[in-house]
C-alpha cells in the first residue's frame, strides 16, 4: 500500500470516530475541524483517483507495446528464436515456425539441434557455443524439415535475451541468395572458361598468322628461286641458238630446243601449282565429276608419267574387272602424274616405281609404289600440307615448291575421295588414293 493509500486511511478512520463521539450539539471549533478533515479527504480521494487514471493509462500503453512488439515478434521477415545455453528452444516466432513448417507450439522445448542438417552441426556446434562465450558471429546452417526439405539460414546472435542464460538469435532463410550466388560463381566460371577459350583461340590465330607470314615469306623466297631456274635456262638456251657467231647443226639445235621444252614444261608446272594451290584455298577449284573407266584413266596419264619415268622402270597393273569410277578425268590425272612425279624425283636411277589399281570396299585404290628412301614416320602427319617439303628434300638438288601432294588432296577430297600412306611399306614410300565407284551398289 502506498503512504497516499496509509493516509487516507488515516484520515478516513478518523472521521468515523469522530462522528461516532459526536453529540448533538457541536460547537463551531469542532464542525470547522471536521469540515476540515472532510475537505482533506476529498482531495486525497481526487488525488487517488487521477493516480489511478494514470495507471490505467500506462498500464494500457504497456499492453498495447507488448502487443506491438509481440506482433513485430511473430512477424518479423527473420525467425527469431530464444535458445538456453544447452540450444533448447525457450521461444520462438511464428516466422521461424513457417520456415521449419511445424507448429511453434512443437518447437517449445525441443534442441535446435534436431532441425539442422547433419553436414552442417558442426558449424552449428561452433555457433552455439560462440553463443556462450558471449561472441557476436554469424554462420551459415543448412536446415532440414520434417518433409525432408531444406533450406540454407543465415543465423546471427542478436543479444542476450533478458536472461543472460538466453540468447536471442535470428534465422534469415538465404537459400535463394545462396542459389544465386551460386548462380552467378557457375556463370563467371563459364565466362572464364570462354575467355581462355577464346584467348588460347587468339593465341592458336596469332600463331597460324605468324606461321602463315612465315610460310608466305619462305614461299616468296622459293618461288623466286624456283621460277628464275627455268626462265635462265630457257633465256640461255635461247641466246645461244641466236648467237650469230656460232652454227649450230641441226642434232644441236634440236637438243636446246629439246632442253627449253622441258624447262618450259616445268615453269608451267610451277605456275600451275600454284594457281591450282590458290584455287583450292578460295573454294573455287573447278572439279566436272563423270564415269571413268580406270584404264582410259591410266592411259590419259601414261605419256607424262613415261616421261617422268624414263630414268626408272615403270609398272602398271590394273585388273581387267575393275569397275568404272566416278572422277574428274583431267584432275586425277593430274594427281597421278604429281605422285609419279614425286615417286621419281626421291627414287634412285634404275630402281622401279609401281602404279597399282585395286578394289578397297566400294572404291577403287590407286597406289603408286617406289623404292626410295620412305618417309620418315615424323614427317607423315604433313606430307599433304601446303609448302611442306621433307629434311631429306632440302638436302637434295630437287626443285618445287612443296604444293604436289596438298594439291593432290585438295582435289582428291574434292571428289569425295581419301588420300593417304600405308605405313607397314618399308622398303620406300607407298602412297594410295581412293575414288568411289560409278555404281557402289553392284559391287561390294
Amino acid at each position: 500500500m502506498t503512504d497516499s493509500d496509509n493516509k487516507f486511511e488515516r484520515l478516513r478512520k478518523e472521521a468515523e470516530r469522530r462522528l461516532k463521539s459526536q453529540s448533538s450539539s457541536r460547537d463551531s471549533s469542532e464542525t470547522q475541524e471536521y469540515l476540515a478533515l472532510l475537505h482533506e479527504l476529498q482531495t486525497h480521494q481526487l488525488e487517488l483517483e487521477i493516480q489511478n487514471e494514470e495507471l490505467r493509462s500506462t498500464q494500457s500503453e504497456l499492453e498495447r507495446s507488448r502487443d506491438e512488439y509481440s506482433d513485430l515478434f511473430d512477424f518479423a521477415p527473420l525467425g527469431f528464436v530464444s535458445l538456453n545455453a544447452k540450444g533448447v528452444i525457450r521461444r520462438a516466432n511464428l516466422t521461424l515456425s513457417t520456415m521449419l513448417r511445424i507448429e511453434r507450439s512443437d518447437l517449445q522445448n525441443k534442441p535446435l539441434s534436431i532441425y539442422v542438417a547433419p553436414e552442417s552441426q558442426d558449424d552449428y556446434f561452433k555457433f552455439r557455443r560462440s553463443l556462450v562465450q558471449g561472441l557476436r558471429q554469424d554462420a551459415l546452417i543448412r536446415f532440414r524439415r520434417t518433409d525432408d526439405s531444406e533450406f540454407v539460414g543465415q543465423v546471427l546472435a542478436v543479444s542476450p535475451d533478458g536472461d543472460s542464460t538466453l540468447f536471442l538469435v535470428s534465422i534469415a532463410d538465404v537459400t535463394e541468395r545462396i542459389e544465386a550466388q551460386a548462380q552467378l560463381q557457375r556463370q563467371n566460371d563459364q565466362l572464364e572458361e570462354k575467355i581462355a577459350a577464346r584467348t588460347a583461340e587468339l593465341r592458336q590465330a596469332l600463331a597460324h598468322a605468324e606461321e602463315a607470314n612465315q610460310l608466305k615469306l619462305k614461299f616468296l623466297a622459293m618461288i623466286s628461286h624456283e621460277l628464275r631456274t627455268p626462265l635462265t635456262s630457257i633465256v640461255g638456251f635461247a641466246e645461244t641458238l641466236l648467237a650469230k657467231d656460232v652454227v649450230w647443226q641441226p642434232e644441236e639445235q634440236e637438243d636446246f630446243i629439246e632442253n627449253i621444252r622441258d624447262e618450259a614444261i616445268i615453269l608451267e608446272d610451277l605456275v600451275g601449282q600454284i594457281l591450282d594451290m590458290s584455287a583450292l584455298e578460295a573454294g573455287m577449284l573447278k572439279i566436272s565429276s563423270s564415269e571413268c573407266d580406270v584404264q582410259e584413266l591410266l592411259e590419259a596419264a601414261s605419256t607424262s608419267v613415261s616421261r617422268l619415268t624414263k630414268e626408272h622402270v615403270l609398272s602398271v597393273e590394273v585388273p581387267e574387272d575393275l569397275p568404272p569410277i566416278v572422277c574428274d578425268l583431267q584432275r586425277t590425272v593430274q594427281v597421278i602424274v604429281n605422285l609419279v612425279h614425286n615417286a621419281a624425283k626421291y627414287s634412285p636411277p634404275g630402281s622401279t616405281i609401281a602404279v597399282v589399281t585395286t578394289m578397297h570396299g566400294k572404291q577403287v585404290q590407286f597406289s603408286i609404289i617406289d623404292q626410295g628412301p620412305g618417309i620418315p614416320l615424323e614427317e607423315r602427319p604433313y606430307v599433304f600440307d601446303a609448302f611442306h617439303r621433307s629434311e631429306a628434300s632440302q638436302k637434295l638438288p630437287i626443285g618445287g615448291f612443296g604444293l604436289g601432294m596438298a594439291i593432290c588432296r585438295g582435289i582428291v577430297e574434292a571428289q569425295g575421295g581419301s588420300i593417304g600412306i600405308d605405313d607397314d611399306y618399308t622398303d620406300g614410300a607407298h602412297v594410295w588414293f581412293r575414288l568411289p565407284t560409278a555404281h557402289p551398289n553392284q559391287r561390294s
